[in-house]
């Protein structure tokens, strides 16, 4: 929608499964360096990679969330905890301060929504790192009780950081909705759930900035005053409800509807020529002038009237706008039921 969407997600199994590769791999090669270092004593450089380790992470993380399937991302935290539990153990257990990295995982699947992932993630680190405390700590500088006491605490600090996290972040989650819940009733209208007239301002804005050709196509049901008069609002409501669905399913994810005002429809095409939009729009036509509705036991039909303009870049939307209108009202003196390009109508 003329780049209002944030970020369009990739469905590539292929990529899927070159990157769990490049990642099992970066992770076996981090687990033999830092057997290394330990052997060689250098703890400096053991420290530094890894940061290098949990800078990796975020450019990853930030990747896949991105750019692939989000059964990835799953598969890349799972692998995470795995050898953050490999590394506290070379590193002695209890003994290694290298526990802290799990609070960067935790962190991470609490910016996500799933609840289900944070109490399986959770529950796994619990586990893999009271095994790795138990199998791996040297109880030769301290008694077992002791190493006892300190995973109890620990852990405690991770669930409490999880819970606290958890529902600061369902207050956010919240306050966010409702922000986004403003931003609908700004823009969308609330009967037909097409966007309303604010939407031209950001047309307008993002046109100045980003200069393309546009179309405009007014749509306008025809005898919808004789209609309301003779079967109510109500099914007045029905019908324009219909044709903003029927518009919507039919546009292109680059075309824009907008309710103009009343019963009239406009519609805004990116970069598209006339013969295009004129075959999205003759699509719309006949699907609406097919479409049967009832009133009680009475069946009816209906059909609306199109004016199609072309801009050129440097065109301004009010004046395109009104060449649609002009060819509207050439439209409806035609005999209704019809799509009338602005060149046709001059």
């Amino acid at each position: 929608m003329f780049q209002l969407n944030s970020v369009n997600r990739l469905d590539d199994i292929t990529s899927e499964r070159k990157m769990l590769s490049v990642r099992i791999t970066a992770c076996f090669l981090l687990i033999i360096l830092a057997n290394l270092t330990d052997y060689f004593a250098r703890a400096d450089f053991y420290n530094l990679i890894i940061i290098f380790y949990l800078t990796y992470n975020f450019g990853l993380w930030a990747y896949i969330t991105n750019k692939l399937d989000s059964r990835l991302v799953v598969a890349s935290i799972y692998i995470d905890i795995i050898v953050i539990s490999a590394l506290v153990a070379l590193r002695g257990g209890i003994n290694s301060d290298l526990y802290c990295m799990y609070f960067i995982v935790l962190a991470y699947i609490l910016s996500k929504r799933q609840k289900h992932l944070i109490i399986s993630v959770t529950l796994l680190i619990i586990i893999l790192y009271s095994v790795v405390c138990f199998y791996f700590t040297d109880y030769a500088s301290f008694t077992f009780k002791i190493m006892q006491t300190r995973l109890a605490i620990r852990l405690s600090i991770m669930l409490m950081t999880v819970f606290i996290l958890f529902n600061l972040k369902n207050k956010m989650n919240y306050a966010t909705l409702l922000t986004q819940k403003a931003y609908e009733m700004a823009l969308i209208d609330p009967l037909t759930k097409v966007y309303n007239r604010n939407m031209l301002d950001t047309i307008n804005a993002f046109r100045k900035s980003h200069p393309y050709v546009i179309s405009f196509a007014m749509i306008d049901i025809d005898d919808f005053k004789l209609i309301n008069d003779s079967f109510g609002h109500q099914k007045g409501d029905d019908i324009l409800s219909m044709l903003g669905d029927l518009i919507k399913k039919n546009i292109r994810a680059d075309d824009i509807c907008i309710r103009y005002g009343g019963e009239e429809f406009l519609l805004a095409f990116k970069n598209t020529d006339n013969d295009t939009a004129y075959k999205i729009l003759d699509r719309i036509k006949t699907a609406f002038s097919e479409h049967i509705f009832y009133c009680g036991d009475k069946a009816m039909y209906c059909t609306i009237s199109v004016g199609l303009a072309l801009g050129t870049e440097a065109e301004d939307n009010n004046l395109i706008i009104s060449y649609a209108d002009n060819a509207l009202y050439q439209a409806k003196r035609s005999g209704k039921n019809s799509i009338i390009t602005y060149c046709n109508a001059t």
